[in-house]
């Protein structure tokens, strides 16, 4: 659809800039503007018609072909680790959804998804790894494993200002939602938190492929759309097995660890911060005491 688009669009900008009929044409208006419009639709329906009937070529197969090696290697063990971090850890810690490179990762995983479904409808066990499902046996409170983080937040935290974040984003990060978090704590553009989810946006795919790829794990074989309950629940469903939920608690237990120090010293800064402010307050209130001058009757 967008290549048609793109085709119909350069197509009609460049009849646009011609007229078959002089500026003195006794014709009304709407007739030039019909026929000058007609000719390059009736142009296009004849290509359209070509490629689609006579020679029978499909765009959607062309840009298939194009990309199989690309959902190939996505497939990998790198394929996954880096694409994986990427695209839900590296460039969400800079501001950039992890949506925008949903265009490419939903190639890699709806096509595994729909591979295993064949190969276990055929009798055979599934072996792509990379698809949405065992993305979520990992994406714990969202892109970036924060769902650990969010409970620091509520509960660990010493600061006024974090306590408040962790309590307004635990529900979203129960449900994989972290865009509160990332935004609010926030990580994006903070180097202090930053870095734990770069370290776990490399190791908790790890641990998962491996899980996975080793047999410990069953691989996901059947569409789980509900990737918004709470990850346990996830990780027994796609899998289908008290491992998927197990898995899902050994990525948790190791964001924890990851999070943890970094988490102290950001909070250690924030409550430095809130002081110092109170501190800066309290001044400004005695010097404003000490100006008053005393009312005389």
């Amino acid at each position: 659809s967008l290549i048609a688009g793109l085709f119909v669009g350069a197509v009609m900008n460049q009849f646009a800039k011609h007229s078959f009929f002089g500026e003195d044409s006794a014709l009304p208006d709407f007739i030039t503007v019909w026929f000058d419009t007609l000719i390059p639709i009736t142009l296009i329906l004849i290509i359209g018609w070509i490629f689609t009937f006579v020679l029978e070529i499909s765009i959607f197969n062309v840009i298939y072909e194009i990309f199989k090696p690309f959902i190939s290697i996505g497939q990998s063990f790198w394929g996954f680790v880096i694409l994986n971090f990427i695209g839900y850890t590296f460039l969400y810690t800079f501001g950039i959804s992890t949506w925008v490179i949903y265009p490419i990762t939903s190639a890699i995983c709806l096509q595994g998804i729909g591979d295993n479904m064949a190969l276990v409808a055929a009798g055979k066990a599934p072996i792509y790894i990379h698809t949405g499902e065992a993305v979520n046996l990992f994406a714990l409170g969202g892109g970036g494993t924060t769902l650990a983080l969010a409970f620091m937040l509520l509960f660990i935290a010493k600061s006024k200002k974090l306590k408040v974040i962790g309590k307004s984003t635990i529900v979203p990060s129960i449900c994989n939602i972290n865009e509160p978090l990332v935004f609010g704590a926030p990580i994006a553009f903070n180097p202090i938190l930053m870095v734990p989810m770069w370290i776990v946006g490399l190791v908790t795919p790890i641990i998962t492929y491996l899980a996975l790829s080793s047999g410990i794990v069953p691989i996901p074989s059947e569409p789980f759309n509900f990737w918004y309950l709470p990850s346990p629940i996830v990780g027994y469903m796609v899998t289908k097995s008290i491992a998927g939920l197990l898995l899902v608690l050994v990525n948790f237990a190791v964001s924890w660890v990851v999070y943890y120090p970094f988490f102290k010293v950001y909070d250690k800064q924030v409550c430095e911060e809130e002081m110092a402010e109170e501190e800066k307050k309290a001044r400004l209130a005695a010097k404003k005491a000490t100006r008053k001058e005393p009312i005389e009757e």
